[in-house]
């Protein structure tokens, strides 16, 4: 297949993302419908997120998206140390670096969240990791990977059309697939989940009355922690204890349910987030290279 020129994106790209916005909601699915005229004329709204090289009309086709889902994300984890908002620039650059040379990539999955063997709808969808609520997402719990497909396209070699079989994501195999707004709103997500750092701390349950426990011959901080469901250190605050190694029977310890549990604990930074969404040598490069010359234009 010959490939379009300019011109010819320009006139029938927004045709071909509309149609994809209309088919990815086929009759029988339990999620709310697309909303392509709707996203269209905010797009119009929207202001532009121009990045250089890319000026066709045709790639600020999800900027009110990208614009209104950083917003969102960015006020939902303000509170966590280390705050730095992200850029839409940033979110914008993905995109490009990973659907602006694919149109059914761009229509459907801007932000390549769905791909099939890929862990960020699976995490989203069933909340497999911290931070991701449990049983996951509610609006991607229908969606289901893009599975790769194979096909057979003319080339040309040595001036000559051959049949040439290639792999390609596959967005028309089933009905349940991912939309560009929700690839985008948990391209997001999942961009905040690679920038999250995480380690394990002590949660105490403070609406607990100071419970009691007196210690046995052959008792240590760690038996009894995890037969009274609580911790050690919570054991040694409560019971005022500086040498674990020095408790005897019949010693009455104090202490509150409490338990280790992994936890949000600060921010890694977002070259490090980028570097994790694709672990494609110079991606996170790429990336970064596409926001400064914005300003360098």
């Amino acid at each position: 297949m010959k490939p379009l020129s300019w011109m010819e994106r320009s006139v029938y790209y927004p045709l071909i993302v509309a149609g994809a916005l209309v088919a990815a909601n086929l009759p029988g699915e339990e999620r709310e419908p697309a909303r392509p005229a709707a996203y269209r004329a905010s797009v119009r709204e929207a202001p532009r997120l121009a990045i250089p090289g890319w000026d066709d009309p045709v790639y600020a086709l999800h900027d009110a998206e990208i614009l209104e889902q950083t917003a969102y994300w960015n006020a939902q984890f303000a509170s966590l140390p280390g705050y730095e908002p992200l850029d839409p620039e940033v979110v914008k650059a993905m995109v490009l670096k990973e659907a602006g040379g694919d149109l059914d990539a761009f229509a459907y999955d801007p932000l390549q969240i769905a791909n099939a063997g890929d862990f960020a709808l699976h995490v989203l969808r069933d909340g497999l990791e911290v931070s991701v609520p449990p049983g996951g997402y509610a609006d991607l719990q229908d969606i289901q990977e893009t599975p790769r497909g194979r096909k057979t396209v003319q080339k040309t070699v040595k001036g000559e059309k051959v049949p040439v079989e290639i792999s390609f994501w596959d967005y028309g195999s089933h009905e349940h697939r991912i939309t560009p707004e929700l690839s985008i709103r948990y391209g997001i997500r999942w961009l905040w989940q690679k920038n999250m750092r995480f380690d394990e701390v002590v949660v105490e349950d403070h609406a607990s009355p100071l419970l009691s426990y007196t210690v046995q011959p052959g008792d240590c901080l760690d038996t009894i922690a995890k037969k009274q469901g609580t911790t050690v250190e919570t054991l040694k605050t409560y019971s005022d204890i500086d040498n674990p190694s020095l408790i005897r029977p019949g010693q009455l310890l104090h202490f509150k349910p409490a338990r280790r549990s992994l936890m949000v604990v600060g921010l890694r930074g977002w070259d490090k987030a980028l570097e994790d969404y694709n672990s494609r040598a110079s991606y996170a490069e790429d990336v970064m290279d596409m926001v400064e010359s914005i300003d360098g234009d």
